[in-house]
C-alpha cells in the first residue's frame, strides 16, 4: 500500500505513543510538500518506507525534546533539507534527514537511507543525523 501524506506530516504529541507497521512494506509519502513524521510522544516504526520527505532541517523526521522514535527495518528514500543561513548565528538546518531534540532517543534498526539532497548554505549541523544536548542515538 501507498499512503500519500498530502503535504501534511505525520505528527505525534507530547505524552501519546503510536505504532505504525506493515507487513508488506507500506509506504509513507511526503510528495516533497512536507518532512515525514514530526514526534513529540513515543512512536515504533516497522517494515515502512518513507519517502519523499523534504524540509529546511530534518527531511524526513524531526523528534522533539523528551521524546522516543524506534525504527526497525525502515528504508528512507529520497528525502531533502534545504535553507539559508538567517544570520551568522543562527542556522536554519540541523540534520538533513533527521533531527533528535534534547534529552529525547532514537533507536535505528536495520535502516536503510538512499537519495538524500542536503542543501544549504553556508553550513549544515548534523549531515544526516543531529543530535540535540543529551539527545541519544542507538545504532
Amino acid at each position: 500500500p501507498h499512503y500519500a501524506l498530502n503535504g501534511t506530516e505525520l505528527r505525534v504529541r507530547p505524552g501519546t505513543s503510536a505504532r505504525l507497521f506493515s507487513d508488506s512494506g507500506a509506504v509513507l509519502d511526503a510528495e516533497s510538500r512536507s518532512r515525514i513524521l514530526s514526534a513529540f510522544g513515543n512512536v515504533y516504526l516497522e517494515n515502512l518506507v518513507m519517502v519523499n520527505g523534504a524540509d529546511r532541517s530534518a527531511g524526513a523526521i524531526h523528534v522533539g525534546a523528551n521524546a522516543y522514535v524506534s525504527l526497525s527495518n525502515v528504508d528512507i528514500r529520497n528525502t531533502s533539507a534545504t535553507s539559508l543561513v538567517i544570520s551568522r548565528t543562527f542556522w536554519t538546518t540541523s540534520g538533513g534527514v533527521m533531527y533528535v531534540g534534547t534529552d529525547s532517543e532514537m533507536m535505528l534498526i536495520n535502516v536503510r537511507i538512499t537519495n538524500t539532497i542536503i542543501k544549504v548554505q553556508p553550513v549544515l549541523k548534523g549531515g544526516v543525523l543531529f543530535l540535540n544536548q543529551r539527545a541519544r542515538a542507538t545504532l
